[in-house]
């Protein structure tokens, strides 16, 4: 579980879009004219570049002509899920396995440029129900240029996934995401660091989904198809950052940013203005204490529904400590403000945090216990799923989870997890649990 900030969850049409095409195409004829004296360029270049771009370092990669790559595979969530739908009342457990390959690729191009590739493909399998079978994908190509103290990139991503968007949304729906973005960061001395970026994301979703997961819930998820749908838009923002190095391993800094979605369906209106304003800190005092935290303050506005917008506090910490020499404990915690698929709302708050704690039984075995809560809160009344009325909705979702990890070798894990999820919800026919036994293997070349 990893928090994210932002107004939306996923979501751009299966193809790539004509900017992405060009944005690659430049990328590469670019790379081609900068990469002539790259011979012989010494590993020191990654370890330089690495104060501006951290994904350049290249541990564990290797040399492929004049790449770095990383291939790997891994096999996640195999195994057993007692409640596919859910929904309690139409329990179906199948065996369920997510399996594919990966590749990282780094291109140095002599002193000047470098370019980071990354792509990934799954195949999502349930036994019982095949109509569920599906591939998920993702894309990225980046391109750096350094100048002096100061990179300049561009930054292309595809992503198309066909699983549950976020927390509202219980059925599975074909939803992909294509964004570019281009910025500058500068490093001023030994401790100040600050740049500035702008970048759109567009946002789309598949014409239908699994008519046997649209057949139950307690809402209408026939009508929250629709609403997905409703929801296509294009997202701009436009940011800056400055960060400071107080100390060797600590820093603090300021965020800001102003965006605008604008919805594909003119009768949506939702339109709106977004401004975020965050602080930002990272600190390891200590090899027994690390953490970060990126908390601030969400102002959305939209131009049509005036009485509609949020105001409020927004943001992700994470806090691990080093118990002993064997156990280390971890916590984190997100809020972030996601546009709904309900008509009576724009938005719904979607907060939680997680515990956990692992403690290595030997070399090559550990064990970890984790405990978590989410809360989803709608800020106006909506319909009542079942008879008259309406009333504002609220959801608790409950995890505790019990996982074993053997380390076979350094590259290769292989692990399994016991995960129980539970929902409440003032809307009684929300309520959902679930059971699910699964395993991974995660092989690096």
């Amino acid at each position: 579980w990893e928090p994210k900030l932002t107004l939306t969850q996923h979501a751009r049409s299966p193809e790539a879009s004509p900017v992405l095409r060009v944005t690659l195409r430049a990328m590469a004829a670019l790379v081609i004219w900068l990469a002539a004296p790259a011979a012989g360029l010494p590993p020191l270049f990654a370890d330089g570049a690495a104060d501006l771009d951290p994904e350049l370092k290249l541990e564990r990669s290797r040399r492929l002509g004049p790449f770095h790559v990383q291939p790997y595979f891994r096999i996640k969530q195999a195994g057993y899920d007692d409640n596919v739908f859910l929904e309690n009342e139409r329990r179906q457990g199948p065996f369920t396995a997510t399996l594919g390959p990966g590749m990282r690729a780094v291109l140095l191009a002599g002193r000047r440029a470098a370019v980071l590739v990354t792509g990934d493909l799954d195949y999502v399998y349930f036994a019982n129900t095949s109509e569920l079978n599906h591939f998920n994908n993702a894309l990225r190509a980046k391109l750096d240029l350094f100048l002096g103290r100061f990179l300049i990139y561009a930054d292309s991503r595809y992503e198309s996934s066909r699983e549950r968007l976020n927390a509202e949304v219980d059925f599975r729906v074909r939803h992909a995401v294509v964004g570019q973005a281009v910025g500058v960061k500068g490093q001023f001395g030994r401790r100040l660091n600050a740049g500035v970026q702008v970048g759109r994301q567009d946002f789309s979703f598949g014409p239908a989904a699994h008519a046997e997961e649209l057949a139950g819930g307690g809402t209408d998820r026939q009508a929250q198809l629709e609403a997905l749908r409703a929801l296509e838009r294009v997202e701009s923002e436009a940011s800056a950052f400055v960060a400071y190095r107080v100390l060797r391993k600590t820093s603090v800094g300021i965020e800001v940013s102003e965006g605008r979605a604008e919805f594909e369906d003119p009768q949506n209106q939702s339109d709106a203005r977004s401004r975020r304003t965050y602080f930002t800190m990272s600190f390891s005092p200590s090899a027994f204490l690390t953490g970060s935290l990126r908390l601030g303050r969400l102002r959305l506005e939209p131009e049509e529904r005036p009485n509609a917008g949020f105001s409020g506090p927004v943001g992700d910490a994470a806090l691990g400590c080093r118990v002993s020499s064997r156990s280390h404990a971890r916590l984190r915690y997100g809020r972030n403000v996601v546009f709904s698929v309900q008509s009576d709302n724009l938005y719904f708050i979607n907060e939680g945090w997680r515990a956990s704690y692992a403690n290595a039984i030997s070399d090559r075995w550990s064990v970890e216990l984790e405990h978590g809560q989410d809360k989803v809160d709608y800020p106006t009344p909506m319909a009542l799923p079942s008879g008259p009325g309406s009333a504002v909705r609220s959801d608790r979702i409950t995890i505790n989870a019990l996982a074993g990890l053997l380390r076979v070798q350094p590259g290769t894990r292989v692990g399994l997890r016991l995960e129980q999820w539970n929902r409440s919800s003032t809307f009684g026919p929300e309520e959902a649990q679930r059971f699910m036994l699964s395993s991974f293997v995660e092989y690096n070349y």
